[in-house]
């Protein structure tokens, strides 16, 4: 059965190409950005990804809890690097696609 852990690494893989596609050149502080965000929301995915994986929750269930995570995605590092908001928003949105789909990858 997938852990946590599994699940991160397979988030920072997934970021990694997430950064590279959408900033390119600022990849470092994407993944900064990234990090921070994972960081601060790490308690509610970690008790949200068991629950999916035990049947818990629907997918529908977990897309909805990740959903409401967005507006915690602040983007200082990107911001201060004058990323336009039309990116930022593209980032923030992809990262919790992201999330999303690399959660019912790596539990279902």
């Amino acid at each position: 059965m997938a852990t946590f852990d599994d699940y991160v690494k397979e988030l920072r893989k997934g970021g990694k190409k997430l950064a590279q596609d959408l900033v390119a050149g600022l990849e470092a502080d994407a993944l900064s950005d990234m990090n921070a965000f994972l960081k601060k929301s790490e308690n509610e995915l970690e008790r949200w990804t068991a629950l999916l994986a035990a049947g818990e929750i629907t997918k529908r269930d977990f897309t909805d809890l990740v959903q409401a995570q967005k507006a915690l995605a602040e983007l200082h590092k990107l911001t201060k690097a004058g990323v336009g908001a039309t990116k930022l928003d593209r980032f923030r949105t992809d990262l919790i696609s992201l999330l999303i789909n690399t959660a019912l990858k790596v539990y279902l």
